[in-house]
């Protein structure tokens, strides 16, 4: 089904959504965060696993206060 062609906030960028899993990531306990990251490089691959793993550890950094 094809969504009706509607204004979208900025919400549905994909930077938006890779920001928001990079920030879910990051909120996740290190045993969850390493099995995710560990799935999601055999389903996308190394490239991709290690861009989002830059984005989380951002995520990780700025949510603490440190830059």
């Amino acid at each position: 089904m094809l969504l009706p062609d509607i204004p979208r906030g900025p919400t549905w960028t994909p930077d938006y959504m890779r920001d928001c899993l990079a920030r879910w990531v990051a909120a996740q306990p290190p045993a969850p965060r390493r099995a995710f990251f560990e799935t999601w490089e055999r389903r996308h691959g190394h490239a991709s696993a290690a861009a989002l793993h830059a984005r989380a550890k951002a995520a990780f950094t700025a949510a603490r206060g440190r830059a």
